[in-house]
């Protein structure tokens, strides 16, 4: 789950990184050709998966049940990496035009300011616990 935003992430580090050097917030904007209906890898858990990592469970014996969950292994962003890159976003087709979707970057060191991004745009706050 997210190898193929995962995988785009990587290969536009050294572009996002130069925007972002020069103070600038620097969004990486995906295109999914390989799937008509634009679905496969690149759905939201997609996306969240490959910057934050896949969703681990902590399970207790004694209680036999799960008691936490966190982002964990394969994430392509946290404090000390990726911090260049503001959002991730998704650009796709819709019956009348196209949209496009943005993922915040909650370890960015340029942020996004929201207030100024236009309503046709939708924008996913991401909440790490």
């Amino acid at each position: 789950m997210g190898s193929h935003i995962r995988e785009k992430i990587k290969g536009a580090r050294k572009q996002v990184q130069a925007g972002s050097n020069q103070g600038a917030a620097s969004i990486l904007l995906v295109y999914n050709n390989l799937d008509g209906l634009q679905m496969f890898g690149t759905q939201q858990h997609d996306f969240i998966t490959a910057m934050y990592g896949e969703i681990t469970l902590t399970f207790d014996k004694k209680e036999n049940r799960f008691t936490d969950y966190y982002h964990g292994r394969n994430h392509s962003f946290s404090d000390e990496k990726s911090t260049y890159f503001s959002a991730v976003g998704f650009l796709y087709r819709t019956k009348e035009s196209v949209g496009i979707r943005l993922y915040e970057n909650v370890f960015a060191k340029n942020k996004l300011d929201f207030s100024k991004i236009p309503d046709c745009i939708e924008v996913i706050k991401i909440a790490l616990e």
